[in-house]
This record gives structure tokens, C-alpha cells and sequence, in this order.
């Protein structure tokens, strides 16, 4: 029952993070103003509301106008529903704290995820949200270290040389400061594999759309949410990663 009412939850947290998703790029107001169809503006009454659902049963249309809605809200919701259940069972027996913080995390790299696949923006806003948290939660537990901070700094003076020598075209300004982030709560080490997965997965994604004629040389890809996704995957295995780094170490050490 623990379990399933984390994840209702989580469900419940989820239809809230869509509402930042939409809004937050578009500079309106998340807090007091009521969901409305994006196509129509029609207000969306509360058991329209209901996570999971109302869009299963919606057919994922608007009910005043029958437009589609983008399977990504469904998702979302889901998603973060996971992000509260799996969580809790990871870090549940060290605490609430530590819980809540990684729960925190993980919805703000979701939040930025979204942004920068649909509008390719990372938002300063969301990305402060997230450095106030990381620093709430080392201070909660005593593991803020002048590594962390330093390998933070790192990342976001290297990345902005490289946006500002590229004039943009590289990387965007906002993936140094997303990086800073990562390098806040992830430490040098952690923080270089998870970039180095971002970057194997980008390239293997871009290659994709190249075959298959999705993009061109020009396209931009949103290289923050694919830190993001790694970011995330390594917060619940980032444990089994190193292992598995430190073993394939040992053997390539073997056959030198």
C-alpha cells in the first residue's frame, strides 16, 4: 500500500511538473492561472485533471474541441510517478531527506529534459531550482566538498568558452549551466561519466537521424537532455556503472 500510494503521488506531482513544462518557457504564470486546452483555451475542469486517467478515457483529445494531446503529458506523469516509487525503495531506508532531495533532482532534470526536447531551452529558472536544492540537500548531509564545487565551477567555465569560441553553434549557453549542476551534485568523477554517456548517446541518436534522413549536419540536437537522461540513469546505477567501469579497467590492464 507504502508503494502504491508513493507512486499515486508521484502521479499527482507529475500532472503539476507538465503545467512547468508548458509554462515556464513560455514565461506564464504557474501558480494562480487555471490548465486550459493549448488549441481552444477552453479551462480544463478538474476530473479532466486526473493523472493517467482522464487521458486514457479522453482518448488523449480535448473534450470542448477534440484536439490531440500530445502523448508526452501522459508520460510525464508516469514518469514521475516512477521517480517517487523507485526512489523511495533505492533511498527510502536512509531517510526522508535523502529521499525527498533525490526526488527533487530527478524532477528537475525531467522538467529540463522536456524543455529541451520541445523547445531546446533550459530554463535559468528551473536550473537555479535545481543548484538551491543540491546545495540544501549537501548541507542536509554533510557531503558538500570543495570538489564538488570546483568540478562545478570547471564545467561551466569550459562549456561557456566553448559557446562563446563557437558563437553558439557548438553548444548553448544553458548546457554550461546545466553542467554546473551536474558537476554540483554528481563530484568530478560521477559527473565525467554521466557527460560521457550524454555524449555516446547523442552521437548514436544524431548518427540515427542522419540514416534515416530525420536531420542534417545543421540540426541541433538538445545535448541538455540527453545529460539529463544520463544524469538520472546514473542517480539509481551509477553504482553498478563504476563497477562495471572499474572491471573493464582490470582488463584492459591485462592485456597491456
Amino acid at each position: 500500500m507504502t508503494y502504491l500510494l508513493t507512486f499515486i503521488f508521484g502521479l499527482v506531482f507529475g500532472s503539476f511538473v507538465n503545467v512547468l513544462i508548458y509554462r515556464i518557457p513560455r514565461g506564464e504564470n504557474f501558480v494562480t492561472d487555471r490548465s486550459k486546452c493549448p488549441h481552444c483555451h477552453a479551462f480544463i475542469e478538474w476530473y479532466d485533471l486526473i493523472p493517467l486517467l482522464s487521458f486514457l478515457v479522453l482518448n488523449g483529445k480535448c473534450r470542448n474541441c477534440g484536439a490531440k494531446i500530445s502523448w508526452s503529458y501522459f508520460w510525464v506523469e508516469f514518469y514521475s510517478g516512477l521517480i517517487f516509487l523507485l526512489s523511495f525503495m533505492v533511498f527510502g531506508n536512509f531517510g526522508v531527506g535523502l529521499w525527498l532531495a533525490n526526488v527533487a533532482i530527478l524532477e528537475i532534470f525531467l522538467i529540463l529534459f522536456m524543455t529541451d526536447i520541445k523547445e531546446l531551452i533550459l530554463p535559468d529558472s528551473v536550473i537555479l531550482a535545481g543548484i538551491v536544492i543540491a546545495l540544501a540537500g549537501f548541507k542536509t548531509f554533510n557531503s558538500i566538498s570543495v570538489e564538488h564545487l570546483l568540478t562545478a565551477l570547471i564545467y561551466l567555465l569550459f562549456f561557456s568558452a566553448v559557446w562563446f569560441l563557437s558563437k553558439g553553434k557548438w553548444l548553448g549557453f544553458g548546457d554550461g549551466k546545466l553542467m554546473f549542476l551536474v558537476g554540483l551534485v554528481f563530484g568530478a568523477v560521477a559527473s565525467v561519466v554521466v557527460l560521457y554517456m550524454a555524449v555516446i548517446l547523442g552521437t548514436i541518436i544524431g548518427l540515427g537521424l542522419l540514416l534515416f534522413k530525420k536531420a542534417n549536419l545543421k540540426t541541433r540536437l538538445p545535448l541538455g537532455a540527453f545529460i539529463c537522461f544520463s544524469a538520472s540513469v546514473y542517480i539509481f546505477f551509477g553504482n553498478v556503472i563504476i563497477s562495471k567501469l572499474g572491471s573493464i579497467y582490470l582488463i584492459l590492464n591485462i592485456f597491456k
